[in-house]
């Protein structure tokens, strides 16, 4: 994770602090794309539903 804290650290110089912490947040949690199976499957596929995005996983994890 050191890594993480050094492109935080350095992201000002490059003028995109926000961004490089938007990213790092969405590397720090855990797969939220997975499929369920089961019983499970149904209340998962309506939960992505909602946050999904025609232009991809990245944009849904966004939202």
């Amino acid at each position: 994770m050191e890594w993480m804290a050094k492109m935080l650290i350095a992201s000002p110089k490059f003028n995109f602090p926000n961004e490089i912490l938007l990213v790092l947040a969405m590397l720090s949690v855990p797969n939220c794309l997975l499929r369920h199976r089961g019983e499970a499957q149904k209340a998962a596929e309506e939960a992505r539903a909602r946050f999904g995005h025609i232009d991809g996983d990245h944009i849904t994890l966004l939202n």
